[in-house]
């Protein structure tokens, strides 16, 4: 080993120091920006399932227009026959009734069915 190579690098304790405050500056960034990843992806994937319609179940309340994009037909008969706004409907509010059930509903006919059937299909749910 020649002299040249053999040469350890000597640094005060305050450039030390300084380069710790640095490293640690550096981590806690890379950290706060990490999580910031994470909660942008989260925030992705809740609006790609509800634009797939993935991840609904019996209790998932539902917007009829914007969530579902149900027809308005469609919403007005289910909000009127379960007197309820249309925020605070369920798929299980829909699923606890048969498709002949459905069909009585004044106004709502087969269209309307054939959307909700694609719509309980995509969320792996069945008619009463």
């Amino acid at each position: 080993m020649t002299h040249k190579e053999s040469k350890i690098m000597m640094i005060t304790e305050q450039e030390f120091k300084n380069a710790v405050r640095t490293i640690e500056k550096y981590k806690d960034q890379c950290e706060s920006g990490i999580r910031d990843l994470q909660r942008k992806k989260a925030i992705a994937e809740e609006v790609i399932a509800k634009k797939n319609n993935y991840g609904l179940s019996k209790q998932t309340k539902i917007d009829l227009l914007g969530d579902l994009e149900f027809s308005v037909r469609t919403t007005n008969c289910l909000r009127f026959h379960f007197d309820k706004r249309w925020e605070e409907i369920t798929l299980g509010d829909i699923c606890s009734m048969s498709k002949k059930q459905l069909l009585e509903i004044r106004n709502f006919g087969k269209t309307s069915l054939h959307e909700i059937e694609e719509i309980l299909i995509k969320a792996n749910l069945n008619f009463a």
